[in-house]
């Protein structure tokens, strides 16, 4: 028979994916074998004990998914024994040579190309709101635009575009004639950024120019 993802992991790790989208039914499935640590093969009655370590991952706020009763709140607690909050890669800019050789040499021809000293700086600016995916499918495209010159410029990377930095007069938004709640526009804020942070303060409060004390202030008024 073959054997499932538990039972060929047994005594080793098993990574588990996009864990904010498992169905909720497949939820108490793995929250059963976390739990007892026996999983039973599709249509077997036999117990099968494992010893698995799990890595989960996702790119949903999982507290926001409990509250919305779309994420089991048992299994959370479970998995969120030792939670690790990767910085974007908007933070570390050291890491995207690095990176940018390795995806260079997992794509087909990617090792013969050579990047300018332009389309290191312009990969070093741009925000990356996609992180390192976004980072290995922009490599992608520019090893197809690059073609048979061998070379990424600057001029390659021209479908990036840079983040504009923006200030209190020039941000675009305009007060509406018939007014706003301000209290809620904050709390609403605050959510979004705490949603874009994977619920990580000390960046939320980054996200919106504030102190991490005057982040915690606006956050009591949320919760």
């Amino acid at each position: 028979r073959v054997q499932g993802k538990f039972e060929y992991a047994s005594g080793g790790t098993l990574f588990l994916d996009e864990i904010g989208d498992l169905p909720l039914e497949a939820q108490a499935k793995l929250l059963r074998a976390l739990q007892e640590k026996k999983i039973r093969r599709v249509g077997g009655n036999e117990e099968i004990p494992v010893d698995v370590r799990v890595i989960c991952a996702t790119n949903r706020n999982l507290n926001e998914q409990v509250e919305k009763s779309a994420f089991r709140q048992d299994l959370f607690f479970r998995i969120n024994v030792f939670p690790i909050q990767p910085p974007p890669l908007r933070e570390r800019i050291d890491d995207i040579e690095p990176l940018v050789a390795h995806f260079l040499k997992k794509n087909r021809g990617g090792s013969d190309i050579r990047l300018t000293e332009g389309a290191v700086n312009t990969l070093k600016k741009y925000h990356w709101p996609g992180n390192i995916r976004e980072l290995a499918n922009v490599i992608e495209r520019a090893i197809i635009l690059a073609g048979d010159q061998k070379v990424i410029t600057a001029e390659t990377l021209s479908f990036l575009k840079p983040a504009q930095p923006s200030s209190g007069a020039s941000n675009g938004f305009r007060l509406p004639p018939e007014g706003i709640m301000l209290e809620e526009v904050e709390k609403d804020l605050v959510r979004q950024a705490l949603e874009l942070s994977g619920d990580n303060q000390t960046l939320a409060a980054k996200l919106l120019g504030l102190t991490r004390a005057k982040f915690r202030v606006l956050l009591k008024q949320v919760r």
